[in-house]
């Protein structure tokens, strides 16, 4: 029995005590009373061995036969075939009444020795041989050295002779297999498994890619590639990606295990998160196609911001924003600004001229793609032969291809410049009034309307800012527009000129399709730099308002409305992701109150909608979900908002599900890892083709002493328990029927 000292003491004392009483007042109690006492002193005696909790401790004595125990690899990369797949042949080992061969060497080894069997992946577990033949090797890696050292850990003192790994040698675990078997203490006899002669693989070995790289910039891609088998042939490599291939390479294998490294340049066209993948072809002699293909994901950002600047003529705002803009390291900035319009009178030809002529065709039908924002100044694009054509493709760059577009006021904007019947109106969110449209003259502060608003919020504190804004400088004259268009926001208006529809609208913004559009129907913002200078306040609230317009207008993370996130990129297959959902109205409060759905597209293509997902308690506009992928591949999360039957925003996430691959990156069997560790360890190596019974021969060791093997709870029995109750309820019998109740 085990005690704890002051338990154990204090048990003595009152068993002591006890025996004492019984024996002092046994002689004085009436004779039916005694059996009575027995009863209740066994009852006493019994709870005291519950309270105390005694445990024992059980030795198993060694056998007469020495112990060596079995270390079987049952990893994934056992499932190699090469040819015949390679756990099959541990089965027949343990359990072939069809090899004679493999009968007599167990037969041998249990007739000498007493075997006790482990199987191991990322770490080792105790079996028997008969469970070996129903055993799957589904392990994500293998750690040998780990393996090595729990079964020392199991087998204390000197119980163990020597250790049999059963194994391909396809370590890749952190322990290091030569430092376990070094300081082993036994020698270690390693069998190989697989046939190094008739291994053929083909496999992309290491793709290096960054994990981020920026539009519009060369990115390099390098792969390695090795084969074994192929010398002499040449085999494509192909990148890919969801739109299909992008780029072809070729590699020459001139020897086995050559390391063959090939390089992809290519430049992103598009921001996001994008998956791509390289990939040989397979064959089927191969001992492995998953190593054939690797799949990485790469985000693409903006290096810089691109925007593409042009102004009608030359005025105080084109200056003034354009240093701005240009001021700001992370804008690449260009601009045109018409000096002289086709209608105006020259006295020499345009060919002696240093004004270059407005590239209309090269703007509006390639390289606006190439840029994120596009600005409209007081420009009328009629006197430039710009045709509606080329029109709508700055909405189709605004509304599918996700570019901005911002038009600021003037002469030549808006309805005065003719845009009310062209393509580009559609993206606008005011309403024209046509050619006629008034200009309104003189100076005014503009009235904010939602200070919450990104674009305005030139302090985190809200009582600050609208004292900014209640200070700011005037500006001076606007665009009369009708109103705003249903679904725009105006964050700014006139406080003093108004049409039926109210006060006009001065800064409006809204969602076009995938793009946005702003529209400020002054271009007199220049003011508020040059004002607030002149007070000694500097340019600060001027750079803010068209670094956080420019912001939104692009969508930069930090201003979307639904924002999706997970808490990593890579799951293990049926592990749970979790999704975070944070959303906001369009004035940029938290949202408590929207209808939050999520949905996920599977690597097969098929879309699962998770439904409406619960908002998180006590977290303002913060929602979650989770989800297990159960097959491997990537899956794209949606998330999408609404309030009110309105659509407050979307957001899209990419997780890779997968099966971890490094077990099958290199399967071939590593014979000289296997003879080092059997050198080491003073054990041999064999083939698990070419072994026989009278290879393996551990030397003697001293006789083993008994080793504890496990502690045994005495009081916790369902004996003990069912005698208490067997020995209450007869007190209360003899009680009842001796007339004492």
């Amino acid at each position: 029995m085990v005690f704890q000292p002051v338990k154990l003491w204090i048990l003595l004392l009152l068993f002591t005590g006890v025996i004492w009483v019984v024996l002092y007042s046994f002689r004085r109690i009436e004779s039916r009373k005694k059996l009575l006492t027995v009863i209740r002193m066994a009852v006493f005696l019994l709870f005291l061995l519950v309270l105390f909790q005694p445990a024992m401790t059980v030795y198993e004595k060694p056998g007469d036969k020495p112990v060596i125990a079995f270390l079987v690899d049952s990893s994934m990369s056992m499932k190699t075939a090469d040819p015949i797949p390679r756990f099959e042949q541990v089965k027949e080992f343990f359990n072939g009444e069809r090899n004679s061969k493999f009968n007599r060497i167990m037969s041998e080894l249990g007739r000498r020795y007493k075997p006790i069997v482990f199987t191991f992946a990322g770490s080792s577990h105790r079996t028997t041989i008969e469970n070996i033949s129903g055993a799957s090797p589904e392990g994500r890696s293998t750690d040998i050295g780990l393996a090595i050292q729990q079964v020392e850990k199991e087998m204390p003192g000197n119980a163990l002779n020597g250790i049999i790994l059963i194994s391909d040698g396809a370590n890749n675990g952190s322990a290091s297999p030569l430092e376990a078997a070094d300081f082993s203490g036994v020698p270690v006899y390693t069998v190989g498994v697989g046939d190094p002669g008739k291994y053929i693989d083909l496999q992309v070995s290491e793709v290096m890619a960054s994990d981020f790289t920026f539009k519009n910039t060369p990115t390099n891609i390098d792969v390695v590639i090795s084969g074994f088998g192929f010398a002499g042939w040449t085999v494509p490599v192909l990148l890919k990606n969801v739109d299909g291939v992008i780029q072809t390479r070729k590699a020459k294998i001139k020897s086995n295990n050559e390391k063959i490294e090939v390089n992809f340049n290519f430049t992103p066209k598009r921001v996001g998160t994008f998956r791509y993948t390289v990939s040989i072809p397979t064959y089927k002699s191969e001992v492995s196609l998953k190593n054939n293909i690797k799949k990485f994901t790469m985000q693409v950002v903006r290096d810089k911001i691109r925007i593409m600047y042009i102004c009608g003529q030359p005025s105080w705002e084109y200056s003034f924003l354009r240093n701005s803009l240009k001021g700001d390291p992370t804008l690449d900035f260009i601009s045109f600004n018409i000096l002289r319009n086709p209608e105006d009178v020259t006295i020499v030809p345009d060919s002696q001229l240093s004004l270059i002529p407005f590239p209309t065709r090269e703007i509006f039908t390639k390289d606006i793609y190439n840029f994120d924002l596009l600005i409209f100044e007081n420009f009328k694009y009629s006197r430039f032969r710009i045709t509606n054509a080329y029109l709508e493709n700055i909405k189709i760059f605004v509304k599918e291809y996700g570019g901005a577009f911002l038009m600021l006021g003037g002469d030549n904007s808006f309805g005065k410049g003719g845009y009310k019947t062209t393509p580009l109106y559609d993206i606008l969110p005011v309403e024209l009034s046509g050619g006629n449209e008034k200009i309104s003259m003189g100076t005014f502060r503009m009235r904010v309307n939602r200070y919450n608003h990104p674009i305005v919020r030139m302090s985190n504190n809200p009582k600050e800012n609208r004292k900014i804004w209640e200070l700011m400088p005037e500006l001076d004259s606007c665009n009369e527009m009708v109103r705003a268009k249903p679904g725009a926001v105006v964050l700014g208006s006139h406080p003093m000129s108004k049409n039926k529809h109210g006060n006009l609208p001065v800064l409006c913004v809204w969602d076009a399709g995938k793009g946005r559009v702003m529209t400020m129907a002054s271009n007199t913002t220049w003011r508020w730099s040059f004002k607030l200078a002149a007070e000694g306040k500097g340019n600060y609230y001027y750079n803010r308002f068209w670094s956080q317009a420019i912001r939104w207008l692009i969508k930069a993370e930090e201003m979307r409305l639904v924002h999706l996130s997970a808490d990593r990129k890579v799951f293990m297959r049926d592990e749970e992701i979790k999704l975070n959902v944070r959303v906001f109205d369009k004035y940029y409060r938290p949202n408590n109150g929207a209808s939050v759905y999520v949905s996920v597209i599977n690597p097969s293509g098929k879309k699962v909608d998770l439904g409406i997902i619960p908002a998180i308690p006590r977290v303002d506009g913060q929602y979650e979900a989770g989800y297990e992928g159960s097959i491997e591949g990537s899956y794209k999360f949606i998330a999408e908002a609404y309030k009110n039957g309105s659509r407050l925003g979307l957001d899209e996430i990419n997780c890779e599900v997968a099966v971890p691959t490094i077990e099958l990156e290199n399967p071939q069997l590593n014979e000289p890892l296997l003879k080092k560790i059997s050198e080491i360890s003073g054990g041999r190596y064999f083939n698990i083709n070419r072994i026989t019974e009278k290879d393996i021969k551990f030397p003697e060791r001293e006789k083993a002493v008994a080793v504890a093997d496990k502690r045994v709870s005495v009081w916790n029995s369902v004996w003990i328990f069912m005698l208490i109750a067997v020995l209450l309820t007869s007190e209360w019998y003899l009680r009842r029927k001796s007339g004492m109740l």
